[in-house]
């Protein structure tokens, strides 16, 4: 299975890996590490995530406060990235 990320799910991993290296490199290392292990396992457990509506698909990134909301494309055997989330903000879906 490959992984494909929209440019939005890219613009926020840059977003969230540029706001929390500002503050704390060591913490921006970290969840930049945790968020790739989720991305990574999303290729061998591609339905792990929630039905959210439309084939969109939400995942909680252990022990951090992300949603990765994904899709599977079993055709084209990718897991496609929409979008990576605080918690904070409005759900998807």
């Amino acid at each position: 299975m490959k992984l494909r990320l929209s440019a939005r799910a890219s613009d926020d991993l840059s977003s969230i890996a540029a706001y929390l290296a500002a503050r704390d490199p060591q913490a921006a290392y970290h969840v930049e590490q945790q968020l790739a292990d989720a991305l990574r396992r999303l290729l061998d457990h591609p339905k792990a995530g929630r039905p959210v509506g439309s084939g969109l698909r939400r995942l909680a990134v252990p022990r951090l406060p992300y949603l990765i909301y994904y899709r599977v494309d079993e055709a084209a055997d990718a897991v496609g990235v929409v979008t990576i989330r605080h918690t904070a903000r409005r759900p998807l879906g």
